[in-house]
């Protein structure tokens, strides 16, 4: 007959706890979850394309033990998406919106009454909704942000709308097909997931963890209040290397400070899902530099 102490000892090992720092769509996270091959809105910086191979680098399978953190809109999204009942709600506002666009004279027209005050709902629903339609719609995916409790965007996109697919020149996807998407996260243990909204400088390190670090690279459109220097992220990535973490960060470049150190880089830059070579040869390089932990 087994003891309790027996029972404890055979338990199955907790699964490895896997933090995005700087989530943002949380592409990384999401394949490990086994949801490939998802994208939201158009999002300067998103890394669905190169999720599975971050992840073989990371030599990490499947984890549900998840914690995202994002100081911008993000978070937001993620903690009400997390709801079924939101999602529904969130899905079936995308949907009226499409239905509205395809017999709009003007697409224009929705984006620019959302933008009617700029002012920010309180209601996370309906915050969810209306920032996935702007993110949707601004121009080159640059990253929809919050200034003064005020929507911050570029410009719409206004460039070849095309009302049979509901889609600009140059977008992937519809308002529609993000809706579907966020129906089908129903296959996802998503109650295990925390989310936070945070500076990436407050969260613990945490020990034995995955820690994966998207900053607003170098030189490039910063996100709310998410601005981290190359110092800043130096700093974190050390603080969670030396706590016992693996870390791993994207960058444009290879982060020298670190590599000087021991840390390792690779270009990661044609490892992409579905990309063309011409495609990939007017991006900016893509790097991965890091530290894995001996285990």
């Amino acid at each position: 007959m087994k003891s309790n102490l027996d029972s404890f000892f055979n338990m199955p090992p907790e699964p490895t706890a896997f933090v995005e720092l700087c989530a943002g769509t949380a592409a990384v996270s999401f394949a490990l979850m086994g949801y490939e091959g998802y994208h939201y809105p158009p999002y300067m910086g998103a890394k669905y394309r190169w999720a599975p191979y971050i992840l073989s680098l990371m030599d990490v399978k499947h984890s549900t033990n998840i914690h995202l953190n994002d100081i911008g809109p993000w978070s937001i999204v993620w903690q009400t998406l997390k709801d079924p009942i939101n999602r529904s709600v969130v899905s079936q506002s995308l949907r009226e919106s499409y239905n509205l666009l395809g017999n709009e004279d003007d697409p224009n027209r929705l984006y620019r009454d959302m933008l009617a005050t700029k002012l920010i709902p309180y209601d996370p629903v309906l915050f969810t909704s209306t920032f996935i339609h702007l993110q949707w719609a601004n121009y080159m995916g640059i990253p929809v942000t919050i200034k003064d409790h005020q929507w911050k965007i570029s410009a719409f996109n206004n460039i070849g709308f095309t009302r049979k697919l509901g889609i600009f020149a140059g977008q992937r996807s519809s308002l529609g097909r993000i809706a579907e998407r966020i129906d089908r996260m129903s296959i996802l243990d998503l109650h295990s997931i925390t989310v936070s909204n945070l500076s990436a400088e407050e969260i613990i390190p945490i020990p034995g963890s995955i820690c994966y670090i998207d900053p607003p690279y170098a030189s490039t459109a910063g996100y709310h209040k998410q601005d981290l220097t190359r110092d800043q992220v130096i700093s974190i990535a050390l603080s969670w290397s030396q706590s016992g973490a693996s870390v791993y960060i994207s960058e444009a470049e290879p982060i020298l400070l670190l590599i000087n150190q021991g840390w390792q880089s690779v270009d990661i830059t044609d490892h992409t899902r579905g990309s063309s070579n011409n495609m990939r040869q007017k991006k900016r390089r893509e790097y991965l530099t890091y530290y894995k932990h001996p285990s």
